[in-house]
Formats: structure tokens, sequence, C-alpha cells
């Protein structure tokens, strides 16, 4: 053994490591490998189901005399246009079909 070697604990045992497990090439005989991080599979939502979510939040906040929500973050690029032109969240929520409808529901 040269004083060049590292060692690491491991199971109450010294073990050597080696050059190559020392810059990051690690396989199955020197330790862990790195892991691949999961790509997400969640699809985007369509804009009508976005449509609908905060429609449902705007009447919610209606009947229940609180501030209007704002946009959610997943569907600001989509609404926050409409959302404007119409002159609010209530004016966009009740120029919406569904509106009277949601509304007498709840």
């Amino acid at each position: 053994m040269t004083h060049s070697t590292i060692y690491t604990i491991s199971t109450f045992r010294l073990r050597p490591i080696d050059k190559m497990a020392r810059n990051g090439m690690s396989g199955k005989k020197y330790g862990a490998t790195k892991k691949k991080k999961k790509q997400s599979k969640r699809q985007a939502r369509p804009l009508s189901v976005l449509k609908l979510a905060y429609l449902h939040m705007v009447i919610d906040a209606e009947l229940r005399n609180t501030p209007m929500p704002a946009v959610p973050k997943k569907s600001r690029y989509a609404l926050s246009g409409l959302v404007k032109e119409s002159g609010g969240a209530l004016e966009w929520a009740r120029r919406q079909a569904n509106y009277s409808l949601l509304k007498n529901k709840n």
C-alpha cells in the first residue's frame, strides 16, 4: 500500500477506492452509480379543462363573497388575455355558456 491510496469505511471494514471511483466513474464494482431522473409522464391539460376549472374557482369565490382568484399558473398563458379582454374574472365567467348552470348547481 502506498500513502496515496484513499480508503472508505463500509460495513465496518476499510476498502480502497481506486482512481476510477474517485473520478466519478463508479460502477457495480466501485459503488453506487448515478441514477437518471425520471421524465414526467404528465400531459398538458386541454384549454377547455383549464377554463372549466377556473370558472369553478370564480363561481365559488362569488358565492362566498371572497376576492376573485388569480388565473392559475398552468393556464396563465392561455387565459390571462381572455380574462383581461372581458374586464375581469367575474365578467369573463358571466360570459361563459356554463356560468348560470354551474352557479345554480352550487
